[in-house]
């Protein structure tokens, strides 16, 4: 798990909004997730990625 990647989503603001609540493409899209990666600033490492395989 990348832990700077994972701030980041978390600290989308529709985590924290009160329910009931409820969201779709509209908001999480391939773009959101680009986004998000070009503000980590870093590239992801092979390892850092998911799904992880079973042990």
């Amino acid at each position: 798990m990348h832990e700077g990647l994972l701030g980041l989503l978390l600290a989308e603001p529709y985590y924290a909004a009160p329910p009931p609540k409820s969201t779709g493409k509209e908001l999480f899209h391939g773009r959101y997730l680009d986004d998000r990666l070009a503000a980590l600033g870093e590239p992801l490492a092979v390892d850092d990625g998911w799904p992880r395989s079973p042990s």
